[in-house]
């Protein structure tokens, strides 16, 4: 019901927002950013019921940095129509080829822009092997974007120790799919730190979680029920078997305390609505993002709250897009599509406040800005919401 009422909003301010991109957006751009669709509210959002009234190819957001300008195409497609398109590849690979089209088919967009820099965003990092679209596109330099984000992901986590005072030795942390690439950033940076740490595994892959508990010395666990309590989760999945619903923060959330969450996972781990049925107990932590003063959206505040971030915040894999059209010497890496120590140490000198860097952007949950950080809690009776003020709260939800 609510979808129903909140729809003509996002209807009319979606073609209001594309307009204005036709009218003051750019005719050049350097770099492309080309994704998917998070989820079925991403897709209303944008201003389409369902994801077959979606075009093809969507021109979407554009922006500037230190002169590089950049433009993000959305593909007809959802993360879940990706994920269950490589399931059923070997026996039924017509989807994941019709997917992969309309990504070539953003490209060939993006190449007639003069674009020689493309960031495979989101679910779409997953559809094409390392030289596969080099040989079909010579010449563009094609990056997933995860180097930098395994950076602004592990100063995150450091901050937020920081923020709260916690000392990590003294601290319980859960690492939720630590054998997945952002997982690996997440469980070194809380091993160097010195946690006492918890790995939550897929319990049909059991044996990825055991090899990397042997090796790293942490207690592995596959159902929330032998987590115990724990200060911290970094959230590197949102598969829904490892979602920290209200039911599961409950089991794990010492008493007194917040839990403290990060999510790097685009669709999010934990939703919105799960973030406020937790009614407090949970403070989450938008992860991986990247920020510069010097960040510019066409069209402002409207832009970057359609896709739920703050002013001059962009996802990491963006930062990254934009490093590799900003400085040459990257330019001459043969080879972005490949996630490594090295390069997240080669980036190390691209993250900070000045020129040509990004750093981490101001905490914020879901995009909206946390100001303050309590790190204890008194249960306490919150009213449930009647139905305008839901109406109201989704509509705040994107333009506030």
């Amino acid at each position: 019901m609510l979808n129903f009422i909140l729809f003509p909003f996002f209807w009319l301010g979606a073609r209001l927002i594309r307009f204005g991109l036709c009218m003051f957006g750019f005719k050049k751009v350097v770099a492309v950013q080309i994704s998917n669709y998070r989820d079925e509210a991403d897709v209303r959002l944008f201003g389409f019921w369902n994801i077959e009234k979606a075009p093809r190819v969507l021109s979407w957001t554009q922006y500037a940095w230190e002169g590089i300008r950049g433009k993000l195409f959305m593909i007809r497609v959802t993360t879940d129509q990706i994920k269950k398109a490589l399931e059923n590849a070997a026996s039924s690979p017509r989807e994941l080829l019709r997917i992969r089209e309309l990504f070539m088919e953003a490209v060939d967009e993006a190449i007639k822009l003069g674009v020689k820099n493309v960031l495979l965003a989101a679910a779409t990092k997953r559809l094409f092997k390392k030289g596969e679209l080099e040989l079909l596109f010579p010449g563009v330099i094609f990056t997933l974007g995860d180097n930098f984000t395994g950076l602004l992901l592990a100063r995150r986590i450091k901050d937020n120790f920081r923020i709260y005072g916690l000392n990590p030795k003294t601290s319980r942390v859960l690492v939720i799919a630590p054998y997945g690439f952002l997982g690996k950033v997440a469980l070194c940076t809380v091993c160097e730190l010195g946690c006492q740490v918890v790995g939550f595994g897929n319990s049909k892959r059991p044996e990825l979680t055991n090899g990397l508990a042997k090796k790293f010395g942490f207690f592995p666990v596959f159902d929330f029920s032998d987590v115990g309590k724990v200060d911290m989760v970094i959230a590197c999945s949102e598969a829904r078997p490892v979602q920290l619903t209200p039911e599961r923060v409950k089991m794990i959330r010492k008493a007194g305390k917040k839990l403290i969450v990060i999510d790097p996972c685009e669709p999010a781990n934990m939703t919105p609505e799960m973030v406020k049925k937790c009614l407090g107990a949970v403070t989450r932590f938008d992860a991986g993002n990247g920020y510069s003063s010097r960040l510019k959206y066409v069209l402002g505040y409207v832009s970057y709250r359609v896709l739920r971030l703050t002013k001059g915040e962009t996802w990491g894999c963006f930062c990254e897009n934009f490093l590799i059209a900003k400085h040459e010497n990257l330019q001459q890496e043969e080879d972005w599509f490949s996630v490594t120590p090295e390069r997240i140490e080669r980036l190390k000198k691209y993250y900070g406040n000045g020129m040509g860097q990004f750093c981490l952007p101001p905490a914020s949950c879901h995009g909206k800005s946390i100001t303050t950080f309590p790190l204890y809690f008194s249960e306490g009776k919150i009213k449930n919401k009647g139905a305008f003020n839901l109406v109201w709260d989704g509509i705040k939800s994107i333009f506030l």
